[in-house]
């Protein structure tokens, strides 16, 4: 088993806010930026908004030194932690359209 999965099954991991965001089980907020498209988003959110600088994220890494292995995903997910997700964020990979690639 590798860190990640220990990480997901151990329950320590918040897989899912998607109480945050919802009333009985509805999005009850304007948009959802996924982090692939996020670029573009914070472009048309500073419109939306008509900001005159630019929304931007920070240049310094959140957690950019945390994960030391940059393997793919698939490489490092085995089929137990795997499922745990599809079932734990089942609605926001509803949602956002997500799905997990085959190796």
């Amino acid at each position: 088993m590798t860190g990640f999965d220990e990480f997901i099954t151990n329950g320590k991991a918040n897989i899912s806010d998607f109480e945050i965001y919802s009333i009985n089980g509805i999005p009850v907020i304007d948009d959802i930026f996924s982090y692939e498209g996020l670029g573009k988003s914070l472009k048309e959110l500073t419109e939306k908004l008509g900001l005159k600088k630019p929304l931007q994220m920070p240049k310094r890494k959140a957690k950019g030194d945390t994960r030391k292995n940059r393997k793919p995903y698939q490489e490092l997910i085995s089929e137990e932690p795997k499922k745990l997700i599809e079932v734990a964020a089942a609605r926001e990979i509803k949602l956002l359209g997500y799905q997990f690639e085959a190796k």
